[in-house]
């Protein structure tokens, strides 16, 4: 089955505006409400809700991935570390670690995979995490036992489940930025966990990167060197682009209830925004097309969590910490 659509062409047939919605309003805004009248575009300005923030860990050492626990609770988060890429075996610090919310508490469940990145849990507790320098998926039992799960693949970095835990959703980058259409062999794919078969569904975007499902089973992906985020439900081949004019969208997390996606981006990686920085953590209301800016300034917001109660978390790789915002 191949769902195939050139997304990322889309830019070279002058629908990239390059605007950030949230910009002030003014010449720019009156420019962003033209697009959505002519365009369709389901973007509107909206002022920042306010968040309570925390950061309920710090410490750690170039935290990336995140997810929340697959188990229904919204007291576990799992998140992977990587100060070490491409160093793996017994001299590698890089971890995959749960992160108990009431308590602090943070327990390492895997040491020494060479560059473990994002990661998921499913209802029955098994963890899945991309292994991007090896090329492979990872899988650890609620016992520990881990193992290869899905191998021999080039540059694996998002990766999501579906609501009934039968697929696994993943992204490949061995290409950064070159599209399919020029030589890029960029991927989106689905490997279904009962028959093993492995699903091509998009090779044509220059920088596919994180990934995250809704309760529908509709996905999401950020994709970074083209600056969008990109919806498939299946009802166009390859999908189509959701939202567009992004800088480098990197972590991707939807809500349970699959109304407000939550996003950020990294325009000016490591820099904070006391130093000029314009990273940025979003949520989008699918319903109504409203960006809200969660929090600003950090110097590298990456992987996104959303928890049942609909606190939001994020890893900060750079400042080595993971932080929550909660709704007031």
């Amino acid at each position: 089955m191949n769902r195939l659509l050139r997304c990322a062409d889309r830019h070279d047939q002058g629908m990239k505006t390059g605007l950030h919605p949230w910009q002030p309003s003014g010449g720019l805004g009156l420019l962003v409400g033209m697009l959505v009248l002519f365009l369709g575009l389901a973007v509107t300005e909206a002022r920042a809700q306010e968040y309570e923030i925390n950061f309920v860990a710090t410490g750690l050492s170039s935290p990336v991935g995140l997810t929340a626990s697959g188990l229904g609770d919204s007291d576990s988060l799992y998140f992977t570390e990587i100060p070490q890429p491409l160093i793996g075996g017994t001299s590698s610090s890089n971890t995959v670690s749960k992160l108990t919310l009431s308590t602090g508490e943070i327990s390492v469940l895997n040491r020494g995979d060479p560059q473990p990145t994002s990661l998921v849990q499913d209802a029955l507790g098994n963890l899945y995490w991309t292994s991007r320098a090896p090329g492979v998926i990872m899988m650890q039992s609620p016992a520990g036992d881990t193992a290869i799960l899905v191998y021999g693949l080039e540059q694996p970095i998002g990766i999501a489940l579906d609501p009934a835990g039968q697929n696994l959703y993943y992204t490949e980058v061995p290409t950064y930025g070159v599209k399919g259409k020029d030589g890029g062999e960029n991927k989106v794919s689905e490997f279904n966990l009962a028959t093993q078969y492995r699903t091509l569904i998009n090779p044509f975007e220059p920088a596919p990167w994180n990934m995250t499902v809704a309760k529908t089973g509709d996905f999401y992906f950020t994709c970074q060197s083209a600056g969008v985020i990109v919806h498939e439900d299946g009802s166009k081949l390859g999908g189509s682009i959701l939202l567009q004019g992004l800088n480098n969208p990197t972590g991707i997390a939807i809500d349970p209830a699959g109304e407000n996606l939550y996003y950020t981006e990294v325009p000016t990686p490591n820099v904070n925004g006391a130093n000029g920085g314009q990273n940025k953590v979003s949520k989008y209301n699918l319903q109504t097309g409203v960006i809200t800016v969660v929090h600003a300034g950090d110097p590298f917001p990456n992987g996104l969590a959303v928890t049942p109660n609909g606190n939001i978390y994020w890893t900060c790789t750079t400042a080595g910490v993971i932080i929550e915002a909660k709704p007031n």
